[in-house]
């Protein structure tokens, strides 16, 4: 049964929305730390070939997912900081909050006319969908803004949050997967307890810029690692 939900609106929400994004990619990855904040294992973002026709960007995780009541309270309570309402510690693997603007969801809207959020915890499937068009309705005053959210059974054992982005701003040049993977690594490339996948290749040493160098050492064991040298970023990496 499809429901209706509204946005919650903060004081600071004036404030905060005069803050953009320069491209999708920056936007994305937005998206993507907010499943960093939902303890992820795993972060897939798929973006389009170049040119494609009707072109969609998803982001998926297996954090912990949402409650209908939590997308309700929290996710919709714009400008509410994840930060001040539990902490600057996730739940599960008590990583440093990286959300802390409570305007996560606006990115995908800033790049997008249509942002579907369906996302999985407790048995239920929560989805929602938020478009321009019903926000330009509205004279984008988002209190007075019907939101459809549709909730239905999902196996018990199932969470985490798929948001896919429709309809892309023709103002921005196309998603470049190369580039997005280069802003990720930076904040993530080292972050042991998490894999990020654009276009299914796993982000790592390789993606940032700068020369390589490589080098095959014998170990003691016997065994060969390979070590990694990135310049100018000083990036240092042995694999075994």
């Amino acid at each position: 049964m499809t429901k209706k939900a509204n946005f919650q609106v903060d004081p600071k929400l004036a404030e905060l929305l005069g803050e953009t994004y320069k491209s999708t990619e920056d936007a994305t990855k937005e998206l993507v730390d907010n499943a960093f904040d939902a303890d992820a294992d795993n972060i897939w973002v798929t973006l389009p070939a170049p040119l494609t026709p009707d072109a969609v960007v998803t982001i998926v995780d297996d954090g912990t997912g949402m409650k209908e009541h939590e997308l309700r309270t929290e996710y919709l309570k714009i400008a509410s900081s994840r930060l001040l309402r539990k902490g600057e510690k996730t739940y599960n693997k008590q990583r440093t909050v990286k959300g802390r603007k409570g305007i996560g969801k606006f990115s995908g809207l800033m790049v997008a006319e249509i942002m579907e959020i369906k996302t999985k915890a407790g048995g239920k499937e929560t989805t929602l969908i938020i478009t321009k068009e019903e926000l330009a309705k509205e004279k984008y005053d988002l209190e007075k803004v019907d939101l459809p959210i549709s909730v239905t059974d999902c196996p018990k054992n199932e969470h985490g949050t798929t948001i896919t982005l429709k309809g892309l701003n023709q103002n921005f040049d196309f998603p470049n997967p190369e580039k997005l993977k280069q802003i990720l690594v930076w904040d993530y490339g080292r972050v042991s307890d998490l894999s990020i996948f654009v276009n299914d290749e796993k982000i790592g040493i390789q993606d940032f810029q700068g020369k390589t160098i490589e080098k095959n050492i014998v170990l003691e064991n016997g065994k060969t690692a390979k070590i990694i040298y990135k310049s100018p970023t000083n990036q240092l990496v042995e694999q075994g």
